[in-house]
């Protein structure tokens, strides 16, 4: 069974950034005028929402020992974000 007939065209997009880009961007302000970089940090903005709701819907929702695994697991990455940013 084939769907469709012809030439397939498609576009590939890739984006590489590292914690030493994003602290370098962030304390010299290129961030503000250079439209990738405020693509790179509204995308990280928006990563931070999606992670911290969805164990935010966790801690709402479940019972105890969800409570407790969910909370446990928002205070361990946030340390290990925390200690890598300062690292690089």
């Amino acid at each position: 069974m084939e769907y469709f007939r012809g030439v397939a065209v498609g576009a590939e997009a890739y984006d590489e950034f590292s914690f030493a880009a994003a602290k370098q961007a962030w304390r010299n302000g290129a961030w503000r005028v250079d439209p990738q970089g405020r693509r790179r940090f509204v995308i990280m903005a928006g990563a931070g929402g999606i992670f911290y709701g969805a164990f935010g819907a966790l801690f709402a929702a479940g019972p105890i020992a969800v409570r407790i695994l969910a909370v446990s697991a928002i205070i361990y990455s946030t340390v290990q974000t925390v200690h890598a940013f300062r690292r690089a």
